[in-house]
């Protein structure tokens, strides 16, 4: 069981994955990422978010409202 748990977690994700889970925009999104308010993965050009950043990501903003 932890072991799928700490797949899951460590899995990374498109950015479209992330905007949808978010909402956010495209741009808001990587001017989140200048700021280094999101932390991302590059491969490449490919840009990757891990599941942990995202639910930590979505986590601060539901305490900022």
């Amino acid at each position: 069981m932890e072991t799928k748990q700490n797949e899951s977690s460590s899995q990374l994700h498109h950015l479209s994955t992330f905007l949808e889970r978010t909402g956010l925009s495209r741009s808001s999104a990587y001017r989140e990422i200048q700021r280094g308010t999101l932390k991302v993965v590059r491969i490449g050009r490919a840009v990757r978010i891990s599941e942990n950043e995202i639910r930590r990501f979505i986590t601060e903003v539901e305490n900022q409202e």
